[in-house]
């Protein structure tokens, strides 16, 4: 039998308390989904808006016209299955033999990522972007800096 993931129950109710303005980042380990809110205005109502890289997704505001202004429309961004992984392996990899020390502290403590090192982490590991996300990148970044979204993903 099939349901509804408990995390997603849990993201609408975040969701439908966000304040505009203000960053969304949220992790859904069931799924391997990190969905980040960092735009302008009340971003509650959101859509797909095309791939920017492999695994991401940009989000766009359902709510406004097509044609209404580009700041106006973004909404955020969605990585998609493998972030959780990507991270580890990268830890794994840069701490070597202090890897598991590093893991079990970040998951005790609950530590968090910043979305612009996980950005920055892709995009060294040669992930490649595309037209979409030359449109979107200066917004992403003003976003990014203005609101500092992070969250918690555990590393395995």
């Amino acid at each position: 039998m099939l349901g509804i993931d408990p995390r997603f129950l849990e993201f609408l109710k975040l969701l439908a308390d966000k304040k505009p303005g203000t960053a969304f980042a949220f992790y859904n380990q069931n799924i391997d989904f990190l969905t980040v809110l960092m735009g302008w205005g009340d971003l509650r109502n959101y859509m797909l808006g095309g791939i920017i890289m492999p695994g991401m997704d940009v989000l766009l505001r359902r709510d406004l016209p097509e044609d209404a202004p580009l700041r106006d429309k973004f909404a955020g961004i969605e990585i998609w299955g493998g972030v959780r992984g990507f991270l580890s392996n990268h830890y794994r990899k840069s701490l070597g033999g202090k890897y598991e020390t590093y893991k079990n502290s970040h998951n005790l403590s609950r530590g968090e990522f910043s979305l612009i090192e996980i950005l920055t982490l892709l995009k060294n590991a040669g992930f490649k972007t595309n037209g979409l996300w030359d449109k979107y990148e200066p917004l992403i970044m003003e976003a990014i800096r203005e609101q500092q979204p992070k969250t918690h993903i555990p590393l395995i």
